[in-house]
């Protein structure tokens, strides 16, 4: 029995058959309809800056590396505690980004890595009901950045500056976390930068 589908041969064939992967790809990177199940649970409102002490973040970025938020001292981690005060800083970082998850709760899970260094960085889903605050749109719009590149499968040939809130999540918990449990959860904007 011949195969059902043909190896792309000509130009205009391997130009669809990427539209094709592209578009498959960005439908499963793409919004959930709401009603669909979303949202997490530990310290979920700091995470998407729905908690009541959002107004006290310095949105105003400190360039940063992944080594030096590894050596800042994590609080003792609960799954209702409230945004310490260290989570109150905004850092933007440049890296490349090793690997993406979708997580069960429709966060988009970053790899960060610079050197040997890595970390989490993570992107709340702008259209669940549970996340919806002032900065939903800068959850899509970084999530829109992504994607782009994501859906090329050329994320992994690219540098990234990524902007994100310091959120401290259990530590060694998921993969390419650091060792203090440090992230950028959630990544309020992600750019190329080559």
């Amino acid at each position: 029995m011949p195969p059902l589908i043909k190896k792309p041969r000509t130009k205009k064939q391997k130009k669809f058959a990427a539209s094709i992967t592209a578009l498959a790809l960005l439908t499963a990177l793409g919004a959930h309809n709401i009603g669909d199940k979303c949202g997490g649970v530990q310290r979920w409102d700091v995470k998407t800056l729905t908690d009541d002490k959002v107004d006290s973040i310095e949105f105003t970025p400190d360039p940063s590396t992944i080594a030096s938020l590894e050596l800042l001292n994590p609080p003792k981690w609960g799954t209702k505690l409230p945004r310490q005060k260290r989570e109150m800083k905004v850092y933007t970082i440049e890296c490349t980004i090793t690997k993406f998850i979708w997580e069960d709760d429709d966060d988009l899970h970053l790899v960060l890595k610079q050197g040997e260094h890595t970390m989490v960085g993570e992107i709340p889903d702008p259209f669940c009901p549970d996340n919806v605050s002032g900065y939903s749109k800068k959850f899509e719009r970084a999530r829109k950045n992504f994607n782009k590149i994501a859906a090329k499968n050329e994320y992994k040939n690219h540098r990234f500056r990524i902007t994100g809130v310091l959120f401290f999540d259990k530590p060694a918990h998921g993969e390419g976390h650091s060792d203090n449990g440090s992230e950028l959860h959630p990544i309020i904007a992600l750019e190329v930068i080559n």
